[in-house]
């Protein structure tokens, strides 16, 4: 038998064994799905054939704790490295330290729950690196952490700071987990953590603070985000999460709208508040949903028709829940539902010309209602 070793710091070794299997793709999912979360370092391999058996110095355990029995993960082995599946990726274990997600099975072993799907980076496919504890001080601090789920966002975020340059933190590849997260829009914690990195000189980590910040629809995120919207680099830009944005408020719809039609309205910025205006398509987004439809790029542009195309036939607010529960997709009789509307948004894949004969309809429809908000009166805000 393949056993757990203690005492602290305890080694687990892990029999790589099964094809991949992809597994939730949000913290909160996978921290449910886990039996065992545990912050390790991989240090040694053995191979077997197609199979190897990997040695983790565990260093910390965020939920539960490894039992003294084989870890079963879920890959392979060939050429001296991991694969998945097909093999289409494949990749060498580092020793670095990460967060394992782990899954009991009836025989007593574990598995992995992988935190990427196939198309997404190998290289953290089985784990999330994570950064050195010493460095994490302050309100990133993960021992200030109350919960689970709060100790692993904390992690993440310090992972942010001192993640390697060009590299994209790991935390932004959660953006509607953490708006999923138990708890995480009241959790004091969390916030703090996010507003020490929106104040820290680098773009890059002012970025990453104010993503998460908008991920939480905190009020404070807009106001962030327009002081330091002239500083922020385009790269910074498109790792803005304001397509998670969800809260009807006419006042954070303006100050949304405002940027987004703005100089530094970047085709990245625009998509993502256009995909917001479209989520909650309130008469308040009207306006600003017309003049994305003068963008330059094209899923703006689609955005923008989705947005004018819910309101019209009264479609509620989009979010995660009720994308899951299918709600989104339910439609209630407006005075603007007719069949002229429904045959303005024929083409679902639409060429240039299609898309472009689209935005003219509901750029002169919004014209012809003069009972509903109209460009002009956004350009005098």
């Amino acid at each position: 038998m393949i056993k757990i070793q203690f005492p602290w710091p305890a080694v687990v070794q892990m029999l790589l064994i099964v094809p991949y299997s992809m597994s939730a793709g949000t913290i909160s999912e996978l921290l449910d799905l886990s039996d065992a979360v545990v912050i390790a370092v991989p240090f040694k391999v053995s191979p077997r054939s197609d199979s190897a058996l990997i040695d983790l110095s565990v260093k910390d355990w965020i939920s539960g704790k490894p039992s003294r029995a084989p870890v079963a993960i879920v890959a392979s082995w060939a050429g001296g490295r991991v694969s998945f599946g097909n093999g289409l990726h494949s990749f060498e274990l580092k020793p670095v330290a990460g967060i394992w997600f782990l899954k009991s099975q009836p025989d007593g072993t574990y598995r992995v729950n992988s935190v990427r799907g196939p198309k997404t980076q190998p290289e953290v496919s089985l784990y999330l690196e994570t950064a050195d504890p010493a460095a994490c001080k302050g309100p990133l601090a993960p021992g200030t952490a109350s919960t689970p789920y709060e100790r692993l966002v904390l992690e993440l975020a310090c992972e942010a700071q001192f993640n390697k340059p060009g590299q994209r933190p790991n935390l932004l590849e959660f953006g509607d987990a953490l708006k999923l997260g138990r708890g995480a829009r009241t959790s004091t914690r969390l916030r703090a953590a996010f507003q020490y990195l929106a104040a820290l000189p680098e773009s890059k980590h002012k970025a990453v603070g104010i993503s998460a910040l908008l991920i939480y629809e905190d009020p404070l995120a807009l106001t962030l985000l327009e002081h330091e919207l002239p500083n922020l680099t385009d790269g910074d830009l498109r790792m803005m999460a304001v397509g998670a944005w969800r809260t009807p408020d006419p006042d954070a719809i303006h100050r949304l709208g405002k940027m987004a039609v703005g100089p530094r309205g970047a085709p990245d910025l625009q998509y993502g508040i256009a995909v917001a205006f479209a989520a909650m398509h309130t008469t308040v987004t009207l306006p600003y949903l017309a003049r994305l439809l003068d963008s330059p790029d094209a899923r703006v542009k689609k955005q923008a028709l989705l947005g004018f195309v819910s309101f019209i036939h009264g479609r509620p607010i989009s979010t995660p829940e009720s994308i899951r529960s299918g709600e989104f997709m339910k439609q209630s009789k407006t005075p603007y539902s007719n069949d002229e509307t429904w045959k303005a948004y024929a083409f679902r894949n639409p060429t240039e010309a299609q898309l472009n004969a689209e935005c003219t309809y509901w750029k002169n429809w919004l014209l012809a209602h003069p009972e509903l908000p109209q460009v002009e009166s956004i350009l005098t805000k």
